[in-house]
Parts: C-alpha cells; structure tokens; sequence
C-alpha cells in the first residue's frame, strides 16, 4: 500500500512542567533548586489543521525536570581553536504524551528535542489513566520543538503527522545549583524582557576565587556581565566567570554583578537580567562555647537493698571547645551539675536528694566533611562524676575513667542543623583498671529549632545514659549493685 501523507498539524502544548526540585539522576549531577518565581499554565492541547483552525484534543500529558541530561552540544571551539566541553550537566523537560489508542507510533524524524521516543520504559501513565495507545516522551532544551511523527491509523494506513511542542509561561526559570547555596550565593531577578526555556549556574570557590558556571537553553544566547574583574570561557549554552570574592559582606549579601541572557530571537538591548550576590562566610572561631538548661529525670537504685530514689531536677550543661588544628582535630571539655531538685520520692522514705556533677575532657578527630555537608568525629579522653548526698546517705561520691565518644553533625546550607552522639566510658571508685562491666553508656542528640539563617542557633537537646557499677567497684556487701539512669531534655545555644 502506497503511503498517505496527511497535511502538517501543530500540536500546541501549554504546559505546567511539576516542581521537582531535587536531582533525580547520577549521584554526580548538581542539585538544582528553583529560583526564579515564574508561574507555568495548565496544560493545554491544540490541533491546528491547514486552514489554522483549532480543537482540543483531549489527551494526556505529563512532565518534569531532569537535572542529569548533557547538555545537546558537547563542546565547541573558541578562538583559539581549542575544544572547550560543558563542565556541568544541563537541566531539561521531559514530557510524555498518551496518544489514543487508534494511533500506532512507528517513528520520530526530524526532532529538534534533546531526545524522541516512543514507548519510553519510564513513561508515568497508570492503570487509572487509561491509555491505551502510544506514548510519546520529549526532552526539551527550548520553548518550541517540532517533528514529524510516522503512525499508523485504525485502518492500517500509514501516515504522517507533523508534531509542534511549545512551552509558553509568562518569564524563564532561573536554576541554581545547591553548590551555590553552599558557598553563599544567590539570585535575583532584576528585570524580564525577553522570555526563552531557562538559565542557571553552578558554583565553587577556590581560595578566594569564585568559579561561576553558567548555562542555558538552546534558545537561548548568552549576552554578558558586569562583574569586575573577571576572567571568561565559554562553549555552547555554557558560560565560565571566574572573579574574586570580597573578604566581607553585608548579613543579606551584596550584589557582585548582573548576567544577561536572552531569546536567540531577541535583537539588543532586550533581555532578562539577573543580579549574581554573595555573601561572605563567617571565619568559624577557635574557641567556642555552649549552655545547655533542661528538665532531667534520674533514678537511683542500689540492690538488693530497697534504696531508691526517684528525682526530676534542673540541669546546667557548659562546654567549651578549641580548634587545634582548624577542621581536624578539636580539644573539648564539658560539664553538667543538677542545680536544683524539683521533685524526689525515695524508698525508704525520707531518704535526702542527690545532686550530681559530671565533667568531661576530650581531644576530637573530624574526618573529612561527606557531600550535604555531614560531619563525623570521634574522640577519647577522661571523664569525672560525681554524687552529692546529705550526710552520705547513700550513693558514691567519685567514679572516673577513659571514655570513648563518636559523634555525627549536618549543617547543610538551608537545613536546621542537627547532631547525634554516642559515648561509651568504662569507670572505676578507685585507682584500679576499670572493667568493661562497670560503666557509662550515654547517646543522646540535637535538632536546631530557630531559622537555620539565624546568626546563633539554638538546639533542643535529649540525652539517655546508664551508668553500672559491680559491688566490688565501691567495697558493698557481695551480692550488692548500683545502677542509675537518667533522661533529659534542654536548650542549648552556642557562641
């Protein structure tokens, strides 16, 4: 049978790409997030036949953001002759479209999408969508994208349809990196005049140097900068600046220049506009401090004896902490002290309250900081406790010993810092070795609960330790055992 060809159709998309805001590709890819505050239309579905009259057809469509994709040219010459590849992936929108189950999708020629399919194996349909027939999925690197789509009709027949794909929304989507948001960059938007896919950037900073990757769509064209004192590379739909970043900045930032960008069919002086600010990281001081003030519950038992005594009091924690060597080895010592007993029971009966009082002395080794920004750290040192009982009643009035002591942080930019620990100290009344049997194991951790922009933070803490001890440990009647436990919660801020 001879083949049909049917006059071009413009397929008209209005779409509204879905919000995905994180890398859904290699572990490699940047982590975008959307900065700009453009609104994108509902999907919308146009036939336009020879005449330009229009229907809507009533199918199906879905979209997202791919950050994993090349960008669709690999390199470029400069002037000099030389290649220069795209350092960076670029962003893309990849749609699906369910074709109704009388068309039978043989092939797509002639695309100018990134990438064509038909019957992709990650296409989004389900049961509760109903298709039926074939889809197809586009990787857009531009508003307009055209093709020719070979089907087949419920006859049988083949046929020929051309396929147009735009994207129309009010203004560009900005990218940004969360490398730039790591190293204290942002964007705003300083004007909109021309209108095309979208721009974005990634970023480093090396020393003093800030290395700032820019990169857009295809049809879009690249139209300057007002940085000063800047050094420039480019390749297709890719722009490197490096320029220096100022030793200080104001709270919120200061603007370091503007890029321009604009729609390849745009003549000068059109353009959008986008001011680059930076804001300076504060130096981490060498020595900091900390207070903590929270509730604990402490029971004390002392078997088989029937002494027990049950206590909620207000506990006091100071820390302090010094940066030997920046980044890698800390020097730390804390203590806590129960200030005042707010509630006690004891068996026997009016039995006194207790106050304890631990300190503790440690030399921390911090490994290299893990992608997110998550840190761990593991140290050893010397740990003192001690129980304060009226006309000693009861209790132990000294216990030491070496102590084991890991512990982990995350402090992405943008996040509520957050830390866990876990501690683990064999100790002794007296001048002997201790045993493994006779000790402390404490975890405990932290969660910021003001804006993770705040200048201080200020965490909710939360702490379980057990402490055991064998008779022979404090000179009891064999057979006898003191154990305690105590749970506690607090506030904390830092300086």
């Amino acid at each position: 049978m001879g083949r049909r060809t049917r006059s071009w159709i413009g397929l008209l998309l209005l779409l509204m790409p879905l919000p995905t805001l994180a890398n859904q590709g290699a572990a490699s890819s940047p982590v975008w997030v959307k900065s700009a505050t453009a609104q994108f239309p509902t999907p919308k579905i146009y036939w336009i036949d020879w005449k330009g009259n229009r229907t809507e057809p009533k199918w199906k469509v879905k979209s997202r953001w791919l950050f994993d994709r090349e960008s669709s040219k690999e390199s470029s010459k400069d002037k000099a002759g030389e290649d220069r590849d795209n350092p960076v992936g670029h962003p893309a929108l990849r749609i699906w479209i369910a074709l109704p189950s009388d068309f039978a999708a043989n092939s797509l020629k002639g695309s100018s999408a990134l990438e064509a399919r038909i019957n992709p194996e990650d296409q989004p349909f389900g049961k509760e969508d109903g298709v039926k027939g074939s889809v197809l999925r586009f990787d857009l690197d531009a508003r307009v994208t055209s093709a020719t789509l070979e089907y087949t009709d419920a006859s049988g027949a083949p046929l020929d349809i051309g396929l147009q794909v735009e994207l129309d929304y009010d203004e560009p989507v900005f990218w940004l990196d969360r490398s730039c948001w790591d190293n204290g960059i942002s964007v705003k938007k300083k004007n909109h005049e021309s209108n095309f896919l979208y721009a974005g950037v990634v970023c480093k900073q090396e020393g003093d140097a800030l290395n700032l990757v820019f990169m857009h769509s295809a049809d879009a064209n690249w139209r300057g900068s007002s940085f000063a004192k800047k050094s420039i590379a480019s390749g297709p739909e890719w722009t490197r600046v490096i320029i220096k970043a100022p030793e200080k900045t104001s709270d919120k930032g200061d603007i370091l220049g503007t890029v321009k960008f604009a729609n390849k069919q745009d003549k000068d002086p059109l353009a959008s506009e986008f001011a680059i600010l930076y804001r300076a990281k504060k130096r981490t001081p060498r020595l900091s401090f900390s207070a903590n003030l929270g509730p604990t519950y402490l029971r004390y038992k002392e078997t088989p004896d029937p002494i027990q005594v049950n206590e909620f009091a207000l506990t006091l924690k100071l820390g302090a902490s010094y940066q030997v060597v920046p980044k890698r080895i800390e020097a730390s010592l804390g203590a806590y002290f129960s200030l005042l007993p707010l509630w006690y029971s004891s068996v026997p009966t009016a039995q006194p309250s207790a106050r304890f009082l631990g300190t503790n002395a440690r030399l921390n080794y911090l490994f290299a900081g893990t992608p997110g920004k998550t840190e761990w750290s593991f140290g050893t040192g010397w740990y003192m406790w001690s129980m304060f009982v009226s006309g000693n009643a009861y209790g132990i009035n000294l216990l030491t010993g070496p102590q084991l002591f890991l512990q982990t942080k995350r402090f992405a930019a943008g996040e509520r810092a957050k830390f866990a620990y876990l501690k683990f100290a064999p100790i002794t009344a007296g001048t002997s070795i201790p045993k493994l049997a006779d000790r402390e194991i404490a975890v405990g951790g932290g969660i910021q609960m003001n804006s993770p922009k705040a200048s201080r933070a200020l965490l909710l803490t939360f702490d379980v330790a057990d402490i055991r001890l064998s008779p022979t440990q404090i000179g009891l009647i064999e057979g006898y055992s003191i154990n305690m436990l105590s749970v506690s919660a607090g506030v904390q801020m830092g300086w």
